[in-house]
């Protein structure tokens, strides 16, 4: 795996023979670095400038692809043009088109149980966070430390257990774990989104495992894993964290500008 960075005149002679750019980029870990309360994880306006600036070239589709839901997405950012996919996939707004995968949608009394059971055993835990993302549960457990990150991690599981009957399953994040159905996953949801587009190149970019099925999927375009370590990953290309991002999304937006003048 190549340092994206260290590759720029490879992927400018590939990026020249595509008339459009599809960029697919994560939010939290990649757009944004990790925060211990997700709602603290706010973009800065440079990063907002830059995405109005993307989303309003016609050379590039910009896409947001997150864990988060769509409505949390439009509220930190509210730009034009942009595309969402929420929840892993599992709600989209693409080019005008909206989707929800239906299974999800039935799911969601089994989601609402395990959300009860959850609420009761970790309201007064100190550093635990659970939130309802209503086709999807997250528990966010950033603040604790060694042995009581275990147990909490622990009781999560267990009472997940007692409710799922094979149709949910479990990603195991960054400090986080959520509960999401299973079936359907962001690789899923870029290659449904894709089939509107022609002569278009794909840049995917994101740090967490949900991305990986993105990187399995996308095999004809440009994928980038945001890590500071050299883990496994199915992505072709690395960036080391959210500083790297940026400087290469502005690299791109001049490279285009290039190219049309």
């Amino acid at each position: 795996m190549k340092h994206l960075l260290d590759s720029l005149n490879k992927i400018r002679e590939i990026i020249d023979k595509f008339d459009q750019i599809a960029l697919f980029l994560d939010y939290d870990g990649t757009l944004v670095p990790f925060k211990d309360r997700p709602e603290y994880a706010t973009p800065p306006q440079a990063l907002i400038k830059l995405l109005r600036t993307l989303a309003d070239a016609p050379q590039f589709v910009v896409s947001i692809v997150s864990g988060r839901p769509i409505a949390d997405l439009k509220k930190m950012l509210p730009i034009n043009g942009l595309s969402f996919f929420g929840l892993h996939g599992l709600e989209i707004e693409f080019l005008g088109k909206t989707f929800v995968w239906e299974k999800a949608t039935d799911l969601k009394p089994i989601v609402r149980k395990i959300k009860e059971k959850l609420v009761a055993r970790f309201s007064e835990e100190e550093g635990v966070l659970i939130e309802d993302k209503v086709l999807t549960l997250t528990l966010h457990y950033r603040m604790l430390k060694g042995e009581k990150a275990e147990y909490v991690k622990h009781d999560f599981l267990q009472i997940v257990s007692q409710e799922n009957n094979g149709e949910l399953e479990i990603i195991d994040g960054a400090k986080v774990l959520e509960v999401r159905p299973r079936g359907w996953h962001k690789g899923k949801a870029v290659q449904l989104a894709l089939k509107d587009l022609s002569n278009v190149l794909p840049f995917y970019i994101g740090d967490d495992t949900t991305d990986e099925d993105a990187f399995r999927t996308i095999d004809n375009g440009i994928t980038v894993r945001v890590s500071n370590s050299r883990e496994r990953t199915h992505a072709k290309f690395y960036l080391r964290n959210t500083d790297e991002v940026i400087t290469f999304l502005n690299w791109l937006l001049e490279v285009k500008d290039e190219a049309q003048s």
